[in-house]
């Protein structure tokens, strides 16, 4: 004959108040007994049934098997994890306050005493705003996406003008978490990422900049300038207006709009100058590149420089260069060319010795077939500051519409100078000048 038990309410919990709660996964303890009252102790065979019910009936049912009892009867299921019975989803109950949780035990084909608890307000849960339309509803955003969004208004973030964090955390060491820091006019709309613990402040990053770098060492090693960037490696500086580093580690890109692509101790100091990468490069020039390579130096404007390697540790002491200078003649005099077509010289550094190939070319204005070029080649020294050529440089006519027109080299001081000769006709002059360099 089928004994009456009563009901055992073995576990008591907080009261919700009239607010609504959406549940997610959530642990539950209770106590397993079997039809005749007595506790089943140390199993590991027993089958829950978990009910979630209120004054409407059950809203929600699932089946756990194998659960396994302590000495005193106690178990622990994750309510969420089970088997589903129905088409309810537990994400799409309202855990009010006349919420219950009902649990009945089967152990060896036959059912226990059945327990209702009262429901805690989860605090393992993801608490949420309440809805009945599951994953479509735009009061919250589902593990498993969402519909129905509408953008500009839905969104991910912050109300209150403090930052939004995205944080991982790897094999729960902080010291090895990702923070995904984004944030708006707090931090001059600069976007970054940062790791937590390693630098408490992280320094002050420019107006409109973008870091995400995601180790640094030290304060300084920010996206510092306004229009700044930092798109990855480790201590990396981009200290100046709309600088960039792509990447590497310990480059400093301090000229405005300066960039540099990667690698290691490169540093792009001047205006516009950029290195591609490698190792101890330095473009100091204004408009100067080095494009990769290992210890080379373009600090001359508009320079482009190459090496793989130095002497003594000397960046530049063993590297290739090119140069592109002009002018344009209106007189029968010499006339020089420059970097800058107005007034930046190609210098020599001290104990350098170059030699050099120079293509020049002149063309006069409109549809005329007048102009010149040539070819200039030739070896030049700096000692003590004072530049003076090894020989005398040759120079070989590629061609020329009037005779009176002529090119040449010179030096003065530490420059070497290109002149051309125009004959009192105006003609736009070009010189490409490419340079193996030696320092000692």
């Amino acid at each position: 004959m089928q004994k009456s038990f009563p009901i055992l309410a073995v576990l008591v919990f907080l009261i919700f108040t009239n607010r609504m709660y959406s549940l997610e996964n959530f642990d539950y303890t209770g106590i397993a007994f079997n039809g005749s009252g007595t506790i089943i102790s140390s199993q590991t065979t027993v089958a829950v049934n978990i009910q979630l019910i209120n004054n409407n009936g059950i809203q929600y049912q699932e089946n756990h098997t194998n659960v396994k009892t302590d000495q005193f009867g106690a178990y622990t299921i994750t309510i969420g994890s089970g088997s589903k019975i129905g088409t309810n989803n537990l994400i799409d109950i309202n855990a009010t306050k006349d919420l219950k949780i009902k649990s009945t035990v089967t152990y060896n084909g036959s059912s226990g005493v059945w327990v209702v608890s009262s429901l805690l307000k989860p605090t393992v849960a993801v608490t949420k705003a309440s809805s009945n339309s599951g994953s479509t509803s735009g009061s919250y955003w589902n593990l498993t996406g969402n519909s129905g969004i509408t953008p500009g208004t839905h969104f991910i973030g912050t109300t209150d003008g403090k930052p939004t964090e995205l944080k991982v955390e790897f094999n729960g060491n902080k010291m090895n978490s990702l923070v995904i820091n984004l944030s708006h006019a707090l931090y001059r709309n600069a976007v970054f990422t940062d790791m937590a613990d390693v630098i408490t402040d992280g320094g002050v990053r420019g107006w409109c900049s973008t870091d995400l770098q995601i180790y640094r060492t030290a304060a300084s090693s920010i996206a510092s300038g306004s229009s700044s960037t930092l798109c990855g490696g480790m201590d990396n500086k981009a200290s100046a207006y709309a600088s960039t580093i792509c990447g590497g580690e310990n480059n400093i890109s301090s000229g405005n709009t300066s960039t540099i692509g990667g690698g290691f101790w490169n540093r792009a100091n001047a205006e516009y100058s950029t290195v591609g990468g490698g190792n101890d490069n330095k473009a100091s020039g204004s408009y100067a590149t080095v494009s990769g390579g290992f210890s080379a130096v373009a600090d001359k404007y508009g320079q482009f420089a190459y090496a793989s390697g130095a002497f003594s540790f000397t960046s530049g002491s063993a590297q290739t260069s090119v140069f592109v200078t002009r002018n344009t003649t209106s007189n029968a005099g010499w006339t020089n060319l420059f970097l800058d077509g107005s007034g930046e010289n190609i210098s020599l550094p001290s104990s350098a010795t170059w030699s050099f190939r120079i293509i020049v070319v002149g063309k006069q204005s409109g549809g005329t077939t007048n102009g010149a070029g040539y070819e200039i080649k030739g070896l030049v020294t700096n000692n003590n500051g004072t530049a003076t050529f090894i020989g005398t440089p040759s120079v070989t006519i590629l061609g020329e519409s009037n005779t009176a027109y002529d090119a040449r080299v010179t030096v003065s001081n530490s420059n070497l100078i290109v002149q051309v000769l125009g004959a009192g006709d105006a003609l736009r002059w070009v010189a490409r000048i490419e340079t193996a360099e030696v320092t000692w």
